[in-house]
């Protein structure tokens, strides 16, 4: 059982006796994931969070008001010697008992949870887009041509992004410096297959931005049927640097580049 406050982050909305009528989407999954209980503290009743106040004023008191630190390196090692005299060496003042012997008393009644932490994803529907890639946290993830336009689910991993949608998935590292995608070397090579046509003879199907004159902007729309050439169906022509453009069967104009 973990008691937790009341941040948008676990409940979005409950009812005047203070039960919980929607959850956060991403917290229940996690919970429903790990098998944990969850117990909230009653809205506007500080009293009952006592617990939870208390430990932050103790690290608060007893580390960083009391040290001085040089930098970001100094304070992990301390930290870490923190840890060891609070946790293996200083009884608890509430207790009176080391914290690891309590936790060696109480490992009998504790119950493993179902999924390891490096095992645990949160879900996360998504869609993938006109050029063969879902879009997660500011990072682009490939998918097979095939998956244009199909809805998707997302597995979140610590370390990794697995990526559903029908019968297509893809496995890739998890991205977390700014603007870094990933492309799988399968996905490039289906999709510049795709483009010129090579695909067993037949067209196949790629999403392509439409060029409105108006606008001066190109934007996304549903994939338009290639022929064997390259191009779509209707009038095209193809530039001597492997471009193309034409219209599409609502005679919009586009525009590939390989």
């Amino acid at each position: 059982m973990c008691v937790f406050d009341r941040p948008k982050t676990v409940a979005l909305k409950w009812r005047r006796n203070g039960e919980v009528s929607e959850w956060n989407p991403v917290f229940a999954c996690a919970t429903l994931e790990m098998g944990i209980g969850v117990e909230l503290c009653w809205p506007y009743r500080a009293q009952e969070k006592g617990a939870v106040e208390n430990l932050v004023g103790f690290v608060k008191g007893s580390f960083f008001k009391v040290r001085r630190f040089q930098d970001a390196e100094d304070v992990e090692q301390q930290l870490g010697e923190w840890h060891r005299e609070v946790n293996e060496e200083r009884p608890c003042r509430a207790t009176g008992v080391i914290p690891v012997v309590r936790l060696a008393e109480e490992a009998p009644r504790l119950r493993a949870l179902k999924v390891r932490p490096e095992e645990l994803a949160l879900r996360i529907p998504v869609y993938v887009g006109p050029t063969g890639t879902v879009m997660h946290d500011g990072h682009a993830y490939s998918m097979p041509p095939e998956a244009i336009s199909m809805p998707g689910t997302l597995y979140l991993y610590a370390e990794r992004i697995r990526i559903v949608a029908g019968r297509h998935e893809a496995v890739h590292p998890r991205k977390f410096a700014p603007h870094e995608g990933s492309t799988l070397a399968a996905h490039r090579a289906a999709l510049v297959a795709a483009v010129s046509g090579k695909r067993g003879g037949k067209g196949g199907k790629l999403a392509v931005g439409v060029f409105h004159p108006s606008l001066g902007a190109s934007f996304p729309q549903r994939p338009a049927l290639l022929s064997p050439t390259g191009c779509g169906r209707g009038s095209s022509t193809r530039d001597g640097g492997g471009s193309c453009c034409g219209y599409d069967r609502k005679g919009r104009s586009f525009f590939l580049r390989r």
